[in-house]
């Protein structure tokens, strides 16, 4: 992506334009396989939560009674968080 602007409104007032540097187009032609590539693997590293995914959503849910539960949902979410960190974005 070269040469991108954007601005955010809020509440009316819109920010001063900012340049794009990195992303995906909405509405491009790629943008779905390039989506499906950054998300494809994340279901696999996932150990003993549930990962849910519809379109764009992606949800993490592990029913919790016990702290070691706790732990093992942190856990999960911590690699969820690995996987859709800046180095995977850098690498697409």
């Amino acid at each position: 992506m070269v040469g991108r602007l954007q601005t955010v409104t809020v509440d009316g007032h819109k920010s001063e334009e900012a340049e794009v540097i990195s992303g995906v187009s909405q509405g491009s032609v790629l943008g779905p396989l390039l989506f499906l590539i950054h998300i494809g693997d994340i279901g696999e590293r996932v150990g003993s939560s549930c990962l849910s995914s519809f379109a764009d959503d992606t949800s993490i849910s592990l029913p919790v009674t016990t702290a070691d539960e706790v732990s093992y949902l942190q856990q999960d979410l911590n690699i969820v968080c690995l996987c859709m960190g800046s180095s995977k974005q850098h690498d697409i």
